[in-house]
């Protein structure tokens, strides 16, 4: 289990470093998202409260193109609420996605919608802890808070949804609000 944080701090290390020193990306965001939806696998849907954390970047080469990778982790409901936990088991699903996605204007807001793929680890059942490659989507309408200045922060709401194709199915849906901060880099 060490050896996989190791990667992903490694990851977002490289990511970060490999963005910010190119001259061709224009905007970079980090952000975090926090929400509610559902979970399932090889069994029925349960309502599930979640979150993600991601890094967006706008390359400067296409006009109202964005690209972010995400990690994502969502589980049962139950299990946030108190004294509810004793001797339970409570199903989870965690994942990371790369997504490219088209940015539109709509007044003060902008819509944003991608797609890409993920991957998705399994935790429906205490025996199960299995990886599988598939696909996400999301769709998101935000609010610029900064007015288009340098540096600043937006917020929004939105859905996502990832399914994982093989063996096992996992899928996760969630609706959300999304905050993140912008930096410019030019």
């Amino acid at each position: 289990m060490r050896i996989f944080h190791k990667s992903i701090i490694i990851f977002i290390f490289i990511f970060v470093n490999a963005n910010v020193s190119f001259g061709q990306v224009s905007r970079f965001n980090i952000g975090t998202y926090f929400g509610f939806g559902k979970i399932s696998s090889d069994s029925p849907s349960q309502i599930s409260a979640g979150g993600s954390f991601f890094i967006e970047v706008k390359p400067g080469f296409v006009e109202g193109l964005t690209i972010y990778t995400s990690y994502f982790y969502a589980r049962k409901f139950e299990y946030y609420i108190p004294q509810t936990r004793i001797d339970k088991y409570y199903p989870w699903l965690q994942g990371f996605t790369l997504q490219a996605a088209a940015q539109q204007k709509v007044g003060v807001f902008y819509l944003q919608e991608g797609a890409g793929p993920a991957i998705i680890n399994d935790h429906t059942f205490s025996d199960r802890n299995k990886w599988a490659l598939g696909t996400a989507f999301n769709l998101s309408i935000n609010l610029d808070l900064s007015n288009q200045v340098a540096k600043g922060f937006s917020v929004g709401g939105g859905i996502e949804y990832a399914l994982a194709f093989g063996t096992i199915t996992p899928t996760y849906f969630s609706t959300y609000l999304r905050f993140a901060y912008r930096i410019i880099i030019y």
